[in-house]
């Protein structure tokens, strides 16, 4: 059973409410849930300006209305060409970054000559980013050598990882990171344990190939967890490895630790793929969600493999963290559902944003909606127009809004970096690139995590990198 509740305050005589306070939940029947809404007076009589809002007594920028986002604009001309992917549109100069926006060719360098970047990672304390010529940099923390520079020193600003030429795409999480090389392989390093492969030597690893991936399979994805790892193939095939307590390697091996990579059985030919907690899961060639991973407790009392009810046509992107999945359709609205399901062959209950509605949404990250105060859930989504919309917890200032707060319940348009094309959430921290190439960092940074050479938190987005060159 679901219910919406409206409280609004109201001055004497007054028709227009001073606030308005809505919460929507839900409990099982016959049993008994408490709702308890506070009206704070810190607004009261405070008095902001045309293109702001008020939050807990401090005056902060308006979200946007959608009709007034701009729209990507795409140079006419060479740059203009249709495409498929950015591969298509890689025009051979080092120093550019190259992306395919709206089906159409776009190239971006930074104005001051600085590096451009076009794959970021965010996670757990550390950060990570590709450049145009395929290099790793990476920054934050480091006791379990999970920046791949062959030590356990942590690093405050963006250090090049010379182990590792030739990035297509990096995943990390607490202490493993994962990247896939141009020529199809995979490589983790940090600390060892069956989800790096069958690999012997230390308790912590430099970065290595991983072992007994499936001969004449190149992949094109890796999507590191804490638990296991998967990498997806060029034929839509999945590959998983590493501890299998919680189902994340497949129901097939739940139970065991499987250092050697195997197949995902049952799956339909996948586009892309995504990690959690202790959940795997990815989106179908046709536009569907599929998790995989524990059953309802820790211990996995069984394993599971489902499609999720999305009432979606097709979706697009889907993002996992912790127990939360978070995806966007084709017409860009946003839906999130707890992965969990109370026994086999249930299916998890699926809602939508509704915050966002008539906000074409086309990329997320973080999957925590709907956010909870108990801990440091927090979720960013990026709109047509290149503007990131974020919202949950915000006492590290991870929002980007320019303030700090417990929380922040409904989407919030940050004021800039204007047109995003990456964007990836950590634990506490935000990180995301523009169409120029140019990487911005926000939120916690007591681990160096946002690059900027020192460990003080910023609660709005700051340039990160600027200081390197391109050769």
């Amino acid at each position: 059973r679901r219910f919406r509740l409206e409280v609004a305050a109201y001055e004497a005589g007054a028709e227009a409410p001073l606030l308005v306070a809505r919460a929507e939940s839900g409990f099982a029947e016959g049993q008994w849930r408490r709702l308890v809404v506070y009206l704070a007076s810190a607004c009261f009589g405070v008095r902001c300006g045309e293109e702001e809002s008020c939050e807990r007594g401090v005056c902060v920028p308006q979200a946007r209305a959608p009709e007034d986002l701009p729209q990507i604009e795409v140079p006419d001309g060479e740059q203009g060409v249709a495409c498929g992917s950015d591969e298509a549109c890689e025009d051979g100069d080092p120093c550019t970054v190259d992306w395919c926006l709206n089906g159409r060719c776009r190239s971006g360098r930074p104005p001051d000559g600085a590096l451009a970047f076009r794959e970021v990672l965010a996670a757990e304390g550390y950060s990570g980013a590709i450049d145009g010529l395929g290099r790793r940099w990476c920054w934050g923390r480091n006791e379990r050598m999970q920046l791949g520079l062959g030590d356990r020193e942590a690093r405050h600003a963006p250090t090049r990882v010379e182990a590792l030429e030739g990035v297509r795409q990096v995943s990390g999480v607490d202490f493993v990171t994962c990247a896939v090389t141009l020529e199809g392989g995979v490589w983790c390093w940090g600390s060892r344990g069956p989800w790096l492969g069958d690999r012997s030597g230390p308790q912590q690893l430099p970065p290595g190939p991983v072992p007994d991936l499936p001969a004449g399979r190149s992949m094109v994805q890796v999507a590191a967890g804490e638990v296991a790892v998967c990498a997806l193939d060029t034929q839509g095939a999945v590959w998983c490895w590493g501890s299998g307590q919680y189902g994340a390697t497949g129901p097939s091996r739940a139970g065991t630790n499987d250092p050697v990579p195997g197949r995902i059985p049952d799956l339909p030919p996948m586009a892309s793929i995504a990690t959690s907690k202790y959940y795997e899961g990815g989106l179908s060639q046709d536009g569907k969600a599929w998790v995989w991973g524990a059953g309802p407790n820790s211990a996995g009392a069984f394993a599971l493999l489902y499609e999720a009810p999305v009432p979606s046509r097709r979706l697009m992107r889907l993002s996992l963290r912790s127990y939360r999945a978070l995806a966007v359709d084709a017409d860009g609205a946003v839906f999130h559902w707890g992965v969990q399901v109370a026994r086999p062959g249930a299916l998890p209950r699926v809602g939508r944003n509704v915050w966002l509605d008539g906000v074409a949404i086309k990329d997320v990250a973080g999957g925590y909606d709907p956010p909870n105060l108990s801990n440091s859930n927090f979720s960013c989504v990026v709109d047509a127009g290149g503007r990131a919309w974020c919202w949950g917890n915000n006492t590290r200032g991870q929002l980007g809004l320019g303030v700090t707060s417990e929380i922040e319940p409904r989407p919030r348009r940050l004021a800039r970096p204007n047109d995003i094309v990456r964007i990836d959430a950590g634990g506490a921290h935000t990180c995301a690139i523009d169409v120029l190439g140019r990487l911005w960092c926000w939120g916690a940074n007591d681990q160096g995590q946002l690059g900027v050479g020192d460990t003080e938190d910023r609660s709005e987005p700051v340039r990160v990198g600027a200081e390197l060159s391109c050769p």
